[in-house]
């Protein structure tokens, strides 16, 4: 379900019932000597600025335009920065008396700001000539159901301060993390994690919802690409399982632990009615479709051999039962193949154990021997890329350092 946040920065003046001089000075007070506009502290999403210098208030949208353009304050001519209004004015603020938005239509209700909107939202006056009269001072930007990579929501904002520069045009307010070019805020704000500093513009958010797979994960946390930084810990891909060396591009959802490539993220594997398959770790969920199901086992759709689901998980198509083992994923893409030193291709294994002919041996205790670092691994935790003929094992990680050429042993 898409949503909508609504942005009123501003109120019209002629709704306040202010009758003594101290409501007559706080009205005036909240008057942004820009658009002569009475500002909306009682916006959640649009709360006002003033000057730091003189503590002259003004609504977001003005407060963003000076500072965006590096004016001076128009009524101190200092150069103006902004800062949050006291808690306490705004309270003091939310006590004056205002009419229902709607008294053009016949409405004679009146209130307190701070409890006005709750008559509004169930004003019998509302029709749709008052509401198209209003909507000029209504700004609406689609959020969609999706919220930040790190779990927190996001919130509209007119402050670039807290938003990601583009240092190639300084020209533009902020970066989007979706598209990756400079913007300008609009006049409905923008998108944004204060805490990640991550922005995403309006052109983004309808393709967002439109490759939901591609950029959300399955709790609808943005998956936000950026380089993998961390050199001493290894990241895996969740679609194709190898590692995501350091330095190379990657999508990520920190709040589920969700680290992709780039390459399986925007070229996903599909099935043959062209959805995404997602590793899926067990099919009993399934069960009614089939015995298979029911054992956690799977029938691979494209060489049709019967296997275990591994501790990784299945490339699995929930819509139409597609599953694709992990060999005919590597064969199916040029770029995911590996070479034992004989040419021969090598295929994951994560259960050596039918390999063995020795019941002493490694293979049988299902651990074997990475041939290029000589290291040991369990393959139902670190699958092996294993050649039958030459019984040659390659772990990911060295397999990664090998990509698209034959893997030379020490």
């Amino acid at each position: 379900m898409v949503s909508k946040i609504t942005i009123e920065p501003t109120i019209e003046p002629e709704r306040f019932l202010a009758q003594t001089a101290t409501e007559k000075m706080t009205l005036a007070v909240f008057r942004d000597p820009v658009c002569l506009q009475i500002v909306n502290p009682s916006d959640e999403n649009a709360r006002p600025l003033q000057c730091s210098n003189c503590d002259q208030i003004f609504c977001v949208r003005c407060a963003n335009d000076l500072s965006s353009k590096g004016s001076s304050c128009p009524s101190c001519k200092t150069l103006f920065n902004p800062s949050s209004v006291s808690s306490k004015l705004i309270a003091i603020f939310e006590t004056l008396p205002i009419a229902c938005r709607y008294k053009r239509g016949g409405c004679e209700f009146t209130s307190k700001l701070s409890e006005i909107a709750r008559h509004e939202g169930a004003c019998p006056f509302l029709n749709d000539q008052l509401f198209q009269y209003y909507s000029k001072h209504i700004y609406h930007i689609t959020t969609g159901p999706f919220s930040c990579g790190c779990g927190s929501p996001l919130k509209v904002t007119f402050d670039k301060k807290n938003l990601p520069l583009d240092n190639f045009d300084p020209t533009c307010d902020y970066l989007c993390k979706i598209c990756n070019r400079g913007k300008k805020i609009s006049k409905s704000g923008v998108l944004s994690c204060e805490k990640c500093r991550v922005a995403v513009c309006e052109e983004c958010i309808p393709i967002i919802k439109e490759k939901k797979e591609i950029y959300t994960c399955s709790k609808n946390h943005l998956l936000l690409e950026e380089q993998n930084k961390e050199s001493s810990t290894q990241i895996d891909c969740d679609t194709c399982g190898f590692i995501i060396s350091y330095n190379r591009m990657m999508v990520s959802c920190q709040a589920c632990k969700i680290f992709r490539c780039s390459e399986c993220n925007y070229d996903p594997f599909t099935c043959k009615s062209d959805h995404i398959l997602r590793r899926e770790k067990d099919f009993r969920a399934y069960g009614h479709e089939g015995p298979l199901y029911k054992k956690n086992m799977f029938e691979c759709d494209n060489c049709h051999g019967t296997f275990e689901n591994p501790k990784r998980g299945t490339l699995h198509c929930g819509k139409c039962l597609y599953d694709l083992c992990d060999g005919c994923m590597m064969k199916s893409r040029r770029e995911l193949q590996r070479y034992c030193p004989k040419h021969h291709q090598l295929l994951p294994e994560d259960d050596m154990r039918k390999f063995s002919r020795d019941p002493t041996s490694s293979y049988a205790q299902n651990i074997y021997f990475c041939d290029v670092c000589r290291e040991e691994f369990r393959a139902d935790e670190h699958p092996a890329l294993h050649c039958k003929t030459c019984e040659f094992d390659v772990c990911r990680k060295c397999a990664a350092l090998h990509c698209r050429v034959p893997v030379i042993c020490n």
